[in-house]
């Protein structure tokens, strides 16, 4: 609990004096009710006198009155003033909770999204929002109040009775300690109900973003077969929550009743000693009926309350997460005047135990140097791209621009001088305009245009209706493939960084497009330090040197004339995909024939049809 609100704490001492306000007016109301029921018993020992023996009563009854409708309208006054000095608070301070949130999951290291789904992150964020409010309005509309009411009615009580004081005191402590370890042990069904209630928004998230795949492969039955298993598990997790309220309030409701029942039987020995009047009996009841409906829901509050720490607890894991990739301390940030990349004695595993993708890995990049990576599926080249991003850190190793390690640069102006057009390149559900703009948020109208023609982009932009105004859907979806690359390169252009990668930033246009846009590209990286990325080695003829990298190491370098004449695997790859086919020595790619001999095609067919690994 404590790590929970250590995490609200920000916003508490900054209304600091507005939270006092709040809590101060509420002490004050409920201090002015428990002062009402001394004058209602005044009020029914007056009235119980009859008029004709005690006329001159009617004047007391009209003060006390008086004083009861004071006392009302100032409880109202103060409870007013309650609600308004919540309001500020909460509004100001939840809007800045949810800012910090967010803040919060976007300097989360890359890792962290590739293992989270976002419709589960956006439930975290919500329900860490949702707990704050009601966490405050459970502490200031309602224990604050009861805790006064229960020490206040202790004392009334004692110095009236001391054995009716006695017997409350008792009754409250058996109640009080009662229900924490009833709520302490339904704790563990909330927190339980709360995953499987972000495992559900993860699993809705994940299937209707991927809407098209689901189309595509008639897939609806089987999402929301699986949708259905995961609010299954939900039901049954509430169901033990919420059968474990059912037996709490089967307990408050024993306990509630022996003591009120008690106090009856008290009232009436104390009546027939004489000792008990008519104004002591509305006194103690006025207090019980106002005790019992707090303390009634002080066990619904509590629970409530810790629902909502249930709830805020994702959250809070992921700002108490030790973050992957942090700047250094008194990190500078990156200046880039040549461009000369090194990447020296590089080790690195995704996995800290694991396997070293890259073992002692070297490759210098030179000023303005553009080279090509090529290589098969897993070989490690979308992985250069990602540690010198620092999207992970090496185990091994540093990679220097410039003379400036990365690791002691501002992971922001590291980046800030990259431009990155990926294969699949995120597009957001914003305009046109602001895509392109996006590593470049101040650029003119004129600037972001420019970059589309070059980018070859303008054209079919123009064809929206909108323009550069048309907002384009969740992840581009109103854009092909093709389009939505030429919008990313629009980006890197408009960016103008002085390091450039393109992870297959061709690969979604056709042959005829992806040629008009080779000199754009030319452009692009001209006079700059480039990595290219392409499986189809069209794109790198003209660069100054290509790496052909397998399993994590360099298997061959050279320009394109100097891989041909080595007729090592590039050469085989050009021949394969000029040709056609491969014709002479097998590929490191594909199965050799003998391998291709050897396999039971009957077996093949019957493994995939059982949903085998064959």
């Amino acid at each position: 609990m404590w790590k929970i609100l250590r995490h609200y704490w920000p916003e508490i001492r900054k209304y600091r004096l507005t939270v006092s306000a709040m809590a101060l007016s509420r002490a004050l109301e409920i201090g002015i009710e428990l002062v009402i029921p001394f004058y209602l018993a005044a009020f029914a020992n007056l009235i119980a006198v009859p008029f004709s023996e005690s006329p001159e009563g009617v004047s007391s009854l009209l003060s006390i009155f008086s004083v009861i409708v004071f006392l009302y309208a100032t409880s109202w006054l103060f409870w007013r003033i309650t609600d308004y000095a919540t309001i500020r608070f909460e509004i100001h301070s939840l809007k800045e909770i949810e800012n910090r949130a967010f803040q919060e999951i976007e300097k989360q290291s890359y890792r962290f999204f590739q293992e989270m789904f976002s419709g589960s992150i956006v439930k975290k964020v919500n329900r860490f929002t949702n707990a704050f409010e009601m966490i405050i309005d459970r502490v200031i509309y309602n224990f604050l109040p009861d805790f006064i009411k229960m020490v206040v009615v202790f004392f009334i009580f004692y110095h009236k009775k001391p054995l009716l004081g006695s017997i409350f005191f008792v009754w409250v402590s058996v109640f009080l300690v009662g229900n924490y370890f009833a709520t302490r042990w339904k704790l563990k069904f909330d927190l339980e109900a709360a995953r499987a209630d972000s495992r559900v928004g993860g699993v809705m998230a994940d299937s209707l973003s991927n809407y098209a795949a689901v189309k595509a492969f008639a897939a609806e039955d089987r999402e929301s077969e699986r949708f259905q298993e995961t609010t299954t598990d939900r039901t049954a997790k509430r169901k033990l929550s919420w059968m474990a309220e059912f037996k709490i309030f089967s307990f408050q409701g024993v306990i509630s009743i022996t003591f009120e029942l008690l106090v009856f039987y008290l009232m009436i020995q104390w009546w027939r000693e004489g000792t008990f009047t008519v104004g002591d009996l509305v006194f103690v009841q006025t207090y019980l009926t106002m005790l019992f409906r707090s303390l009634w829901e002080f066990g619904i509050n509590l629970r409530r309350l810790i629902h909502s720490l249930a709830d805020a607890q994702e959250m809070t894991e992921i700002f108490d997460l030790a973050k992957e990739v942090v700047d250094a301390p008194g990190a500078k940030p990156l200046l880039v005047s040549k461009g000369a990349v090194d990447f020296r004695n590089v080790s690195f595993s995704y996995e800290k135990e694991g396997e070293p993708l890259f073992h002692d890995f070297c490759l210098s990049l030179s000023p303005g140097e553009k080279i090509g990576l090529v290589g098969p599926s897993g070989g490690g080249k979308t992985t250069i791209v990602k540690i010198l991003l620092r999207f992970f850190d090496l185990q091994k190793g540093e990679i220097v621009i410039d003379g400036q390690k990365i690791t002691e640069v501002t992971q922001s102006s590291l980046r800030e001088n990259i431009s990155l057009v990926s294969q699949h390149p995120e597009i957001f559900h914003r305009t046109l305009k602001e895509n392109i703009a996006f590593g470049k948020p101040d650029a003119s109208d004129e600037a972001i245009i420019h970059s589309a023609k070059i980018a070859n982009a303008h054209e079919f932009i123009s064809n929206f209706p909108k323009g550069y105004d048309t907002v384009v859907g969740e992840r581009g979806v109103k854009l092909s493939g093709g389009e939505k690359q030429r919008i990313a390169l629009a980006r890197a252009f408009l960016k103008n960084a002085p390091l450039i990668i393109l992870d297959e930033a061709t690969s979604a246009l056709d042959s005829i497009t992806e040629k008009f846009i080779q000199d754009s590209i030319k452009l692009l990286i001209s006079g700059k330090t480039s990595i290219v990325i392409a499986h189809r080695l069209s794109t790198i003829l003209q660069m100054d040197r290509i790496i052909v990298i397998d399993e994590g190491s360099i298997v061959e370098e050279g320009t394109h004339r100097e891989l041909l004449k080595k007729k090592g695997f590039y050469a085989k790859l050009w021949e394969h995909q000029v040709g056609g086919f491969i014709t002479d020595e097998a590929s490191p790619l594909l199965p050799s024939d003998e391998e291709i001999d050897e396999v039971d095609l009957e077996s093949l067919d019957e493994g995939i049809s059982e949903g085998k690994n064959t």
